[in-house]
């Protein structure tokens, strides 16, 4: 990495729906190490790439992460002909994708070009996957992205366009497309680059600009040492069984932690199962300082060459098992 490249600080957003469910926290280069030193609620998220580089030397990097899906199954890029996702995104909302945003209820409405459903799962058994999948012409595992897919460390997570249930991301990822990517897209003087589109991490950060990349909390959980297939994030006394776990992984990454965040840790992070939002915005930010400070490596071996990653599926940074079935 050039030294007019150094990346001096890693924001990690935990995204929702509703602005309530975003946090994201915050950490420096301090005396030459890692500080995680504020958690708190996102803010206005239309001016969140130009905030996170308040108090910076123009010469210093960001690299910030988001928990919603950063690109699209292959097979809908290829049924959509578009070529690119980062080409793609400006579009979405315009021109044959006016409805591109809109959730519907109805599978008579959902196509490549208004993909999301359901709006609301009621009447109940009113709305399936199946008709989902044949209104988009797709087959089941056309409806995942690879990175999406289970692996030996964790469960599937959920496909892109589907919004219905607590593990639903479509609604998350409207959001995310609409007031943060797309506003970053058709900014010319742009400073972002996104990850892995547009490159891998060293060579974005040595070109000068600051990187956003995916990340996938249930994928960090295993990153830091929790144990395969956890669950429990709801719970405050599961959230607290775990305080060992990463206050552990950060001594041991030499990474020191400011004392209301420690406080938070040890007590996990209260009592109301909204915790779970500073408990993963914690989580994914540990992981991404790994990968920043190469102790994990950003993919598998080559996975950028893979037919489809670079330009339509992107990758969830950090994430080195290739999914079963691919294997």
């Amino acid at each position: 990495m050039s030294p007019t490249a150094t990346v001096q600080r890693i924001v990690h957003c935990d995204w929702g729906a509703k602005n309530s469910k975003r946090v994201m926290c915050t950490a420096d280069v301090l005396n030459g190490a890692w500080f995680i030193g504020t958690l708190s609620e996102a803010g206005e998220t239309r001016t969140l790439l130009q905030r996170i580089r308040n108090g910076l030397d123009p010469r210093d990097r960001v690299v910030i992460g988001f928990d919603f899906p950063i690109g699209y199954p292959q097979a809908f890029g290829e049924k959509a002909g578009l070529g690119s996702f980062v080409d793609a995104v400006p579009i979405f909302g315009e021109g044959k994708w006016e409805h591109f945003f809109s959730k519907t209820n109805d599978a008579n409405l959902v196509s490549i070009y208004r993909p999301f459903y359901p709006r609301t799962g009621k009447p109940k058994g009113s709305t399936s996957e199946k008709l989902h999948l044949s209104a988009l012409g797709m087959q089941r595992r056309d409806w995942f992205r690879r990175c999406e897919l289970s692996t030996s460390n964790r469960d599937p997570a959920s496909p892109l366009f589907w919004t219905l249930g607590p593990k639903a991301v479509g609604t998350a990822a409207l959001c995310g497309w609409q007031e943060i990517l797309q506003p970053l897209l058709a900014d010319t003087n742009r400073s972002f680059q996104v990850w892995p589109f547009e490159g891998d991490l060293n060579s974005i950060l040595e070109q000068g600009h600051d990187v956003v990349v995916e990340t996938y909390p249930a994928e960090a959980y295993n990153h830091i040492g929790f144990p395969d297939y956890w669950k429990g994030k709801t719970k405050q006394e599961k959230r607290r069984k775990r305080a060992g776990d990463i206050l552990g992984w950060a001594e041991k990454n030499h990474v020191s932690i400011s004392e209301p965040i420690r406080r938070q840790i040890e007590d996990g992070f209260g009592a109301e199962a909204k915790g779970e939002d500073p408990f993963d915005a914690l989580i994914g930010i540990c992981s991404m300082i790994a990968v920043v400070k190469g102790v994990r490596p950003e993919g598998p071996e080559g996975f950028r060459t893979i037919e489809g990653i670079a330009n339509h599926e992107g990758w969830i940074f950090g994430q080195q098992s290739m999914p079963d079935s691919q294997k």
